[in-house]
Formats: structure tokens, C-alpha cells, sequence
């Protein structure tokens, strides 16, 4: 039991057993970042939780002004799991699941071009980094952070379109 409640603080010191630290594998800017400059994005951390920290700041206040529907929550909550690991170093594949599970339910509730990309482009951004792992491709990994971004673009764009209707106004009565 103690195990089990305990495995993501373990997960967030966790180190590969190759003796070089790990940054990233998923679809963050931190895999790219991480592949090419690993000394100094491991120095950099800092950079991430800053950044994270600020994209839920304005994440709440973007969200909080655009009156959305009961519908509106489910494209919301798919960027908002999606936002916060896509900032964060140290991320793997399996912290884009709740994003996987919510764009592709807003796909099925709300079929439309924009929704069903949205599903896709995730499911993409999820699947490509663990195809690099089983295969020995680990390149697969570094475009995935373009594929999740748009991903949220086009559930921004959905969760945009659900909002409630505006009250009358004096004028408007």
C-alpha cells in the first residue's frame, strides 16, 4: 500500500539506469529541448515549473472569462491535462493519457472536423513517443510536442464555441 501511494513522488527522482538523467519522453517541449541540449535542460528545470506554473495562471484566467456550457468542460479539461505535463520536465508518455481519454470523448460526443483532428493529433502526440521506445526510434519522440500544441489549439477553438449564451442587457430587454 505504501508503494502504491507513494509511486509518483518515487517517479519524480527517478533516474535511468544508463546513468544519464532524464528529461523527457513525451510529447513536451522538454524532449527536444532535452535531446539536444541535456546538460543544460537539466540545470534549467526551474524554467519548466516556472513556465507550467504561469500557462495554469493564464489558463484560469482565459477560461474563467469564457462562460462556458456543461459541454465546454470536457474540451477544457482535455487541454488543461494536456497543458500542464507539456510544460513540465520530466514527463513521460503515460501523463498525456487523461488528455488521450478526454479529446477523444469530446470526439464521440461532438463529432466534427475540428474535434475528431483534436482526438487524433493527441492520440499521435502519445503514441509516437512509445513507438520510439519499442522500436529503438527515439527521433519519433521529438515532433510530438507540435502535434499535442495543436491538438490544444483545436480543443481552445471547441471549448470557444461552447460558451453560453450572453444575458440580455438593459438595452436588449
Amino acid at each position: 500500500m505504501r508503494d502504491l501511494a507513494t509511486i509518483y513522488f518515487r517517479q519524480a527522482i527517478w533516474q535511468p539506469e544508463s546513468g544519464r538523467s532524464f528529461v523527457s519522453n513525451s510529447a513536451s517541449w522538454w524532449t527536444i529541448y532535452g535531446t539536444y541540449f541535456p546538460d543544460l535542460a537539466l540545470k534549467t528545470f526551474w524554467v519548466g515549473y516556472s513556465a507550467a506554473g504561469a500557462a495554469v495562471i493564464i489558463y484560469i484566467y482565459v477560461f474563467g472569462r469564457l462562460s462556458l456550457t456543461a459541454r465546454g468542460l470536457i474540451p477544457t479539461a482535455a487541454i488543461s491535462a494536456a497543458l500542464v505535463p507539456w510544460f513540465l520536465p520530466g514527463m513521460h508518455d503515460r501523463f498525456f493519457m487523461l488528455a488521450d481519454v478526454l479529446a477523444y470523448s469530446w470526439a464521440l460526443t461532438s463529432p466534427n472536423l475540428r474535434s475528431i483532428s483534436a482526438a487524433v493529433l493527441m492520440q499521435i502526440a502519445s503514441a509516437l513517443p512509445v513507438a520510439g521506445w519499442a522500436f529503438h526510434m527515439g527521433w519519433l519522440a521529438l515532433p510530438t510536442c507540435f502535434f499535442a500544441a495543436a491538438a490544444m489549439l483545436l480543443l481552445y477553438e471547441e471549448a470557444n464555441g461552447q460558451r453560453a449564451p450572453a444575458a440580455p442587457t438593459g438595452a436588449q430587454l
